[in-house]
């Protein structure tokens, strides 16, 4: 049985946030949703977007991401990297010195003059199998003595390869009572670079309490239909996972994307616009009714001028929403699941049937998160599997 959520974190339960860089997050707060949404801003300008979006009457659940695992390694001396604070960063900010002092206290402290619903620690990119630097971040939270902090693992993905790593990942987020926040890290789609990870993100949502999944894409629902306390989806593609530090990102559109990313709803997959307007060339482009697109077609989307981001953004975030709804209208737990499950299983037969329109056979794939999503093991099968081996072997 779960613990209750720590004081002050209710507003976050259940919750799917928009989590974006400080300076576009004007494409996005005005479709926050009051409900079951609420607003992730990330990088050194957030903490003055927050305070002056607190300003203007912004009353839904707000964090500030400092985002320093983005260029920072944690180390086992310095789980929590100390910036160089750039010369434009205003007083607020200025808590974050070239000098050590302590990082974790001034950014949590920064955090809350900006008007944050929780505060999050300011966590290096822990490193594949650096459990040193995991360990340490831990317990300089657990030090911290705050149960309400959410300690952020920025983790590279290769943590959830094999069980072994993921046990250490789990005896040190069971060290700590209060609320954690995975991030997961590498390149392009980092839950699809192996078979394992997404059963064993899986398992970790459900072994640790008050444990959830940022900077996210559409994995954000799978984290809750298996036991995330919230979850926080990228509204541009840069935010959906990160890339570690030092390296150059990957891109499927080549060296330089020249059109947004668009969700195409039906194969749960995340588009180039230009990609969308070579694929549909030949045929009716798929025509979406959200309240963004109203009724036009989604090969619209060829400029990476502002309002073609910013619309693009929106309609994402609209489709994102209807999957959210079609989820969270289930009960907790096995209903949940089995929708996800099910929603991700049905991309086969809606990729062949465009196909077949299209007259192009591989014209269109379920993408490899999804594909390892729909055959994931639900508990009872795992259960009924493990009871069948077990009577194979006393009959044998």
């Amino acid at each position: 049985m779960r613990t209750p959520y720590p004081r002050g974190l209710e507003p976050l339960q259940g919750r799917v946030l928009l989590q974006i860089s400080a300076n576009l997050s004007w494409w996005v707060e005005e479709h926050v949703e009051a409900e079951r949404e609420g607003l992730v801003l990330v990088g050194p300008q957030a903490y003055k977007k927050a305070r002056n979006l607190r300003r203007r009457g912004f009353h839904y659940p707000l964090l500030v991401d400092p985002g320093l695992y983005q260029e920072h390694p944690a180390t086992e001396e310095r789980p929590f990297p100390v910036p160089v604070r750039a010369p434009a960063e205003e007083a607020a900010v200025s808590l974050f010195e070239e000098d050590e002092g302590n990082p974790l206290e001034r950014s949590l402290q920064a955090q809350r003059a900006a008007g944050v619903t929780a505060a999050m620690t300011p966590s290096g990119y822990v490193r594949a199998e650096d459990s040193e630097a995991l360990i340490a971040m831990v317990e300089a939270t657990i030090a911290h003595g705050d149960p309400a902090v959410i300690l952020v693992l920025p983790l590279d993905v290769t943590w959830f390869r094999d069980d072994a790593n993921t046990a250490t990942v789990i005896a040190a987020l069971q060290m700590y009572k209060g609320p954690k926040a995975i991030m997961l890290g590498g390149q392009m789609d980092p839950l699809s670079r192996f078979k394992q990870p997404v059963t064993n993100l899986c398992k970790v949502l459900t072994e640790v309490e008050d444990c959830s999944l940022m900077r996210a894409d559409l994995a954000a629902f799978g984290a809750l239909a298996h036991g995330a306390a919230f979850a926080s989806i990228g509204a541009t593609s840069s935010m959906r996972h990160i890339v570690p530090p030092g390296a150059k990102a990957q891109t499927g559109g080549g060296a330089y994307a020249s059109s947004p990313h668009v969700l195409h709803h039906e194969t749960l997959g995340f588009y180039l616009g230009s990609t969308l307007q070579n694929r549909f060339a030949g045929a009716r482009a798929p025509i979406c009714d959200c309240t963004v697109c109203e009724e036009r077609g989604l090969d619209r989307f060829l400029s990476r001028a502002g309002e073609d981001l910013k619309e693009a953004a929106a309609h994402n975030i609209e489709i994102l929403r209807r999957l959210r709804d079609q989820l969270m209208a289930q009960e907790p737990g096995l209903p949940r699941q089995r929708s996800w499950r099910e929603s991700c299983q049905q991309v086969q037969g809606r990729c062949e049937s465009i196909n077949a329109e299209l007259r192009v056979p591989k014209g269109f794939s379920v993408p490899k998160q999804v594909a390892l999503w729909a055959a994931l093991p639900l508990p009872e099968q795992s259960e009924a599997a493990t009871s069948a081996k077990a009577a194979g072997q006393e009959s044998s």
